[in-house]
């Protein structure tokens, strides 16, 4: 469906509202809110306007829009936020921290109630403290409260249940007085459950005076162990009370808030103080902000935060104005059923508190620019480094392969992928050696780069093919095909390495000469099967090894729709789904030396193709020595960053390997002879063996009694019967 945008302008109502706007492939780019989408809308494709850089890119990647009408303002704002938070659109300026705050909740409205840990605040009668910034002070604080008023954690319904069952562990250690054995009457509970609340409340007093008395009382009775004990508890007490420090003299709950900015991030601190006590602080991450105003990225982050947290404060202190004041108020004021007031101080002690919390968000940019300078030293650094080793300029990917096997039992192969120096996890990938017997690493390697390799191959045949259908399709419709609107594949194909008009590939996507003209020469034992392959780090589960959860066979290319049209249609086309397969490495990094650079070199050649390959060589202690590389071996500095990575690589090679066949040979000597029984799966073995206890019984029994066990039938049964006594 063609979009024209010009005329799409002039039907925009001028009400208030939401609009989307999408780019080519229909993904949601950015979300916005206006009193009038009339005339909001229309700003951006004004060439008058003076937009910023961020904008004006975003504008140029604009495919259509859509828009939704809404009866007021606040309504636009309250489904703006929303939609901001689903959809996470590209040129929002993004929180990227969704935490949720958790709370103490007491259930009050039990006979015996509890004190719980709950990371929501529910809908219902109990009664919620917090939030908390930190859920370890939430643990030690719940586990003071069991030993100070013996509080109950265990979810028995009371006091239905009393007496059903022997007391918990908590009884046997002093930490529970056992209601659930009526061992303490409903109104001597609950008056420990009031001081519970007491607690929470904030009134340590009580506590503190109670502890002490019980604490002198022990000492002066000689029983210094329980005087020791009520000693730590009172600590315990005074370390609470001390983290919630006095900050104002008004009892008010409010959030202080403060930006810092570098580059395309921005860091907000909040300082949570609730009854004129700071309870906690946090900062958040944004990103996005570059050319954005302190005003804009903190208006973002207001909309973006309170969207998500049911405790709104009765103030914001805020160190910048922020955009539409009045309407986050009237929307801030309706989440909490109070008048909510938003204030930027400019002296005064509310001044002091943003300032200070302006320092804590640039101190932690500040420290986050040192840790990113470290991370960027030890992987795209160290990547640098080895292409100056091996003269390879602009080493971004890296495949690295080893063979695993006991005496040629099992043997395995395994890839591991590093981009930009970091492990890529979801490429990597598991090989079950098929067609060589016995302990061979050489062949096995020869197997696994060439089922590798052969792969790729055919994800860009394919990926060719898919792109000049959707060129000829383009034709057929009369529209002219952008080079960004070329399928291609992050990593392998970018936008300078689109086809060109000849069918051919560049030189330098996979080799010097074009693979496609081999399509002829592939030997059928070359060909990948893909049953043959499990992916990634999750194939380590037992239940993904199976061949129905390796990949599907190909599917036909089949025409391309947009969402849009299947909408229209009623119906969804299928996709051909590509792989990571078709991303080849700029470098391939061998487990061993001299003997496994050959074979990866000869694969290569029989498949027409030129990748870097290097060897990790090995010293005597089975330590990194240095690179094997065009037949000579490199030295390492032993100290540099890039001889660093070059071990990760090896060890999580090695690692991988090793990890898969483990599980494999565990799977085989873990069996059963019920396994050899036609019609005996996983369930029904475990069924036998839980009933009858022993291979022997079973073999006693009847078809009767075995038919009778759950999960069997009476062919399943009979078939168990006769296997004992064929």
């Amino acid at each position: 469906m063609f979009f024209d945008i010009e005329e799409e302008l002039k039907k925009l109502p001028a009400k208030p509202g939401v609009y989307i706007m999408h780019d080519s492939n229909d993904n949601i780019i950015y979300v916005g809110k206006a009193i009038s989408l009339k005339n909001r809308v229309r700003q951006y494709f004004q060439s008058s306007r003076n937009l910023t850089p961020k904008i004006q890119q975003m504008v140029s990647h604009i495919n259509y829009f859509e828009y939704i009408i809404t009866d007021s303002e606040l309504e636009a704002l309250v489904l703006e936020c929303n939609l901001i938070k689903e959809h996470r659109p590209k040129y929002n300026t993004m929180l990227k921290d969704d935490k949720s705050y958790p709370y103490i909740k007491v259930t009050v409205n039990e006979a015996y109630p509890r004190v719980l840990f709950a990371r929501q605040r529910g809908k219902d009668k109990a009664k919620y403290f917090g939030p908390y910034t930190s859920s370890k002070s939430i643990k030690d604080t719940l586990e003071l409260l069991r030993k100070i008023y013996f509080i109950r954690t265990c979810n028995r319904n009371l006091p239905k249940d009393i007496g059903k069952d022997r007391p918990c562990l908590y009884y046997h250690i002093k930490q529970c007085k056992a209601p659930c054995q009526g061992y303490v009457s409903e109104a001597e509970y609950k008056e420990s459950i009031q001081k519970v609340l007491e607690f929470l409340n904030g009134n340590y007093s009580l506590v503190t005076k109670e502890l002490e008395e019980k604490m002198k009382q022990a000492a002066e009775n000689l029983e210094f162990e329980n005087a020791a004990e009520y000693r730590d508890l009172l600590n315990s007490v005074m370390q609470i009370a001390q983290k919630q420090k006095i900050t104002s003299s008004e009892l008010e709950d409010r959030d202080i808030l403060a930006l810092a900015t570098a580059g395309n991030e921005a860091v907000v601190q909040v300082f949570f103080i609730r009854s004129g006590k700071l309870i906690g602080r946090d900062h958040f991450y944004l990103t996005g902000v570059e050319h954005e105003s302190k005003s804009s990225i903190l208006t973002s982050f207001v909309k973006q935060f309170y969207a998500g947290t049911p405790m709104i404060p009765r103030e914001l202190i805020l160190g910048e104005p922020i955009e539409d004041q009045e309407i986050i108020e009237e929307w801030l004021s309706s989440k909490r059923g109070q008048k909510v007031y938003i204030k930027v101080p400019i002296k005064g002690e509310k001044e002091r508190l943003v300032e200070l919390a302006r320092k804590n968000a640039s101190l932690v940019l500040q420290q986050d620019a040192e840790k990113i300078k470290r991370e960027e030293a030890r992987t795209v650094g160290a990547l640098k480094q080895i292409g100056e080793l091996l003269n390879i300029p602009g080493i971004r990917r890296i495949e690295a392969f080893d063979i695993s096997n006991t005496s040629g039992f099992e043997s395995v192969g395994s890839m591991v992928v590093y981009e930009n120096g970091k492990p890529k996890r979801n490429d990597y990938r598991k090989f079950k050696i098929r067609s060589v017997k016995g302990p061979d690493d050489y062949a096995s390697m020869e197997e696994v780069l060439t089922r590798r390799l052969t792969h790729a191959i055919r994800e860009e045949r394919a990926l060719h093919e898919k792109n000049a259908l959707l060129e000829e399709h383009a034709v057929q419709e009369g529209h002219t095909i952008r080079k960004e609107d070329v399928l291609h594949e992050e990593g392998t194909l970018h936008e300078e390495d689109v086809l060109r008009e000849e069918g051919t590939l560049r030189e330098d996507v996979i080799c010097k000469e074009d693979v496609l003209r081999k399509e002829d020469t592939l030997p059928e034992e070359d060909i990948l099967h893909e049953e043959d392959i499990i992916h990634g780090e999750d194939a380590l589960r037992e239940d993904t090894l199976h061949e129905e959860d390796t990949f599907p066979e190909e599917d036909p290319l089949h025409e391309e729709h947009s969402p849009r049209e299947e909408q229209q249609h009623g119906e969804k086309s299928p996709v051909r789904e590509y792989d990571s397969f078709n991303k080849l490495p700029d470098l391939i990094m061998m487990d061993g030396g001299k003997g496994q650079v050959n074979i990866a070199k000869k694969v290569l050649d029989n498949l027409n193709m030129v990748i870097p390959v290097c060897g990790m060589v090995k010293d005597d202690n089975h330590r990194t020595r240095g690179l094997y590389y065009n037949n000579t071996e490199i030295p390492i500095d032993t100290h540099s960053e890039a001889f660093r990575l070059i071990t990760r690589i090896q060890d999580e090679t090695h690692r991988f390997a090793i990890e898969y066949h483990k599980l494999l040979r565990g799977k085989t000597q873990i069996r059963s002879v019920l396994d050899d029984i036609k019609g005996v799966g996983a369930a029904r073995r475990k069924a036998l063996m839980k009933h009858f206890q022993s291979i022997e019984a079973i073999k006693e029994a009847s078809v009767e009694e075995l038919a009778a066990v759950p999960s069997m039938n009476k062919p399943a049964a009979e078939k168990v019967y006769e296997f004992f006594r064929s």
